[in-house]
C-alpha cells in the first residue's frame, strides 16, 4: 500500500497548510470539570505545595484511595498554569 495512490491529484497542500492556525502551545481548555488525578511520587506529599498552581482562584483537594489525590480547580485559567507550567 503506496501512500501516494490515496492523495488526491487536485489537493492543493500549500493551500491546507496557509489556513491553519498557528500552533498555540498554551490552548484554552474548556471543561465542564477542571481537575487533575495526581499519584504523588514519594511517600509523604505536602498539600500546601499545591498553592504555588493556584494564582486567581481556589482548589479543592480530595483524598481518594492508594494515595491518589483528586484536585478540582475554580478557575480554568489556574488548570491551564498547573498543566502547563506547575511543578
Amino acid at each position: 500500500m503506496i501512500l501516494e495512490d490515496y492523495i488526491p491529484e487536485d489537493l492543493d497542500m500549500e493551500a491546507l497548510i496557509e489556513d491553519q492556525a498557528p500552533f498555540n502551545p498554551y490552548p484554552m481548555i474548556e471543561a465542564v470539570e477542571i481537575l487533575f488525578v495526581v499519584k504523588p511520587l514519594e511517600k509523604s506529599f505536602n498539600l500546601q505545595a499545591l498553592d504555588r498552581w493556584v494564582k486567581k482562584g481556589s482548589i479543592r483537594v480530595m483524598n481518594r484511595a492508594e494515595n491518589f489525590f483528586l484536585v478540582k480547580f475554580t478557575n480554568p485559567d489556574d488548570f491551564s498554569h498547573a498543566l502547563f507550567e506547575g511543578s
